[in-house]
């Protein structure tokens, strides 16, 4: 069912979970400032990762790794977060890079994994090979 990022973004502020502090700004602020950043980037989501976002700013859907597995949705307000503090936006290699390892860290969280792991499998494979990479990096998550 599609869902709003404005409360998705409201929900990870308001667990314990992300640690918000009014130093942080204001929940509205930094809720905002996650819809916009991920509106610039949802063609680009949709196209590489299969991460929808329609223009009303809903999640409609996140990319599908493993067949018959979808993580516990109850982490998809931490995982939006991640997208918007965690991934370099900045740099594509980067930003394949750091968009992989927080995808599978969201995939994974039920698995305890170490992403120093993850750090050091992304870096041997390359940027092009960006989807074979994610889903190894699932694949060896599952594993564990």
């Amino acid at each position: 069912k599609p869902i709003l990022l404005k409360d998705l973004a409201h929900m990870a502020l308001d667990s314990e979970e992300f640690g918000w502090k009014e130093t942080d700004g204001t929940k509205e602020e930094i809720a905002q400032g996650l819809v916009n950043l991920l509106m610039q980037q949802a063609a680009m989501m949709e196209d590489y990762f299969s991460l929808i976002i329609d223009s009303s700013s809903c999640l409609q859907s996140i990319p599908l790794l493993l067949d018959g597995y979808f993580p516990d949705e109850g982490g998809l307000p931490i995982f939006i977060m991640h997208l918007m503090f965690d991934v370099d936006w900045k740099s594509e290699k980067k930003c394949f890079k750091t968009f992989c390892i927080e995808t599978a860290r969201f995939y994974s969280e039920q698995f305890n994994v170490d992403f120093a792991a993850a750090e050091i499998l992304y870096k041997l494979k390359s940027a092009s090979k960006t989807a074979v990479s994610f889903c190894n990096i699932l694949k060896y998550y599952s594993q564990l």
